[in-house]
């Protein structure tokens, strides 16, 4: 311990050493407190290449004064932008901190002998090695931008988290929001073509993901912040697109137990009558082609995607100025983007008739036409004599004198 005291305060430039009046004995050390020394010495010899080690004293010595060392780096005032202590372990040898390790590496060797002047020296040694902990903030530095951070780190700084508790444990995990495509108030088709419309905005994190993994160390430190930034940002606005869509396509609840009913195909038992998703298979099941307009817009794609990137108005003014019945061929990709196949699904379904006489489309929230609540020519011969209520929901007249408008259509 005695050249280990010298060496240190040689490395150890503020400080000076100064021979005392008498001598002192060195203790007789034990296996254990031998590898503790040996760490020590092999620590001052130069930093890690690698937080991994083995489970001996000596290696985890070693390690413990270089994570302290870390830390100490990584505490100066004004902080440290381009290093960040997630690399570093958070344990060493079972104890909770580097610090406490090493605290348990000096009790041991004062635990060996009660002598004064053993015990003086011990003290000296810690006291130089706490200095020269402090003088290898840049080689710590160093070391822990010489290590990669994990995607993990990243995405839990920069992605929303919630806490669960599981037998007395908790842990915390990434709240991602629902995809939209996951809506019980989708066909099987719209939900498919839904996803794959949203795909690569959902896969954004993925790509991420890719680019930082073969990043350079150096690089992954340098860019820490921005790529948080850019996560955070990412669930921002897959969190809007979720809540919005979902929300929307929340509106066609109504007409699908509407129709479902008055078909007679609503579910049955109790069970089967609080799943949205078995009133949405008998719906589509049903002939939807002859239901009035503005019930057939409220499942338009221009109902529930424009406004979050996926802008449908001047697809629906296009519908409009066909001014005739649409098929699903007039959906191409020149009419309807990207969403030409959710266009397409619509208008096999609900055969929307735009010769009707539109007054507005504002926004393409809500919309009115001459009388959106009438029978249309084209889907029955049947009349309904003035004031006298039909058994379909889904074709109420409106009578006379009497203003319904978008409340009783279902758009917000």
């Amino acid at each position: 311990m005695a050249e280990l005291i010298m060496v240190l305060a040689s490395k150890t430039p503020t400080c000076v050493l100064i021979e005392g009046r008498t001598g002192w004995s060195e203790p007789t050390w034990t296996s254990e407190t031998s590898r503790y020394l040996m760490g020590l010495v092999s620590a001052i010899q130069g930093p890690l290449n690698s937080f991994a080690t083995t489970s001996s004293p000596v290696d985890l010595t070693r390690l413990a004064v270089w994570i302290t060392a870390c830390n100490s780096s990584l505490s100066r005032p004004g902080g440290v932008k381009d290093a960040h202590g997630s690399v570093l372990p958070t344990t060493v040898g079972g104890a909770k901190s580097s610090a406490k390790y090493l605290d348990r590496v000096f009790g041991s060797l004062r635990a060996i002998s009660s002598e004064r002047s053993a015990q003086t020296a011990i003290a000296t040694l810690e006291r130089l090695l706490r200095l020269w902990i402090k003088d290898q903030a840049d080689k710590a530095r160093d070391l822990v931008r010489s290590n990669k951070i994990s995607w993990g780190t990243v995405l839990n700084a920069g992605a929303p988290t919630e806490t669960i508790k599981k037998k007395k444990e908790e842990f915390t995990r990434i709240k991602s929001p629902s995809k939209p495509s996951k809506s019980p108030f989708l066909s099987g088709k719209g939900r498919t073509a839904l996803s794959e419309l949203l795909n690569p905005e959902w896969n954004w994190i993925d790509t991420c993901r890719i680019k930082w993994s073969v990043l350079s160390p150096q690089e992954q430190h340098n860019q820490y912040s921005s790529y948080v930034a850019d996560v955070k940002r990412y669930y921002e606005k897959i969190n809007k697109v979720s809540s919005t869509i979902h929300a929307k396509l929340g509106h066609r609840k109504r007409w699908i137990h509407s129709a479902c009913t008055y078909a007679g195909v609503e579910p049955k038992n109790k069970k089967d009558k609080a799943n949205q998703f078995t009133w949405s298979q008998n719906f589509f099941k049903l002939k939807t082609t002859d239901m009035l307009m503005s019930v057939a817009l409220v499942f338009c794609p221009a109902h529930y995607l424009t406004d979050i990137g996926y802008d449908n108005t001047a697809t629906l003014a296009w519908f409009w100025d066909l001014g005739r019945v649409a098929n699903a061929a007039d959906c191409t990709t020149d009419n309807c983007g990207p969403s030409r196949v959710l266009w397409e699904e619509w208008c096999e379904r609900f055969a929307p008739n735009f010769s009707l006489k539109k007054e507005r489309v504002p926004d393409a929230l809500s919309i009115s036409d001459d009388n959106p609540f009438k029978l249309l020519a084209s889907t029955s011969s049947k009349e309904v004599p003035k004031g006298e209520i039909p058994e379909d929901p889904l074709k109420e007249p409106v009578f006379e004198g009497e203003s319904r408008d978008n409340d009783a259509v279902g758009w917000d």
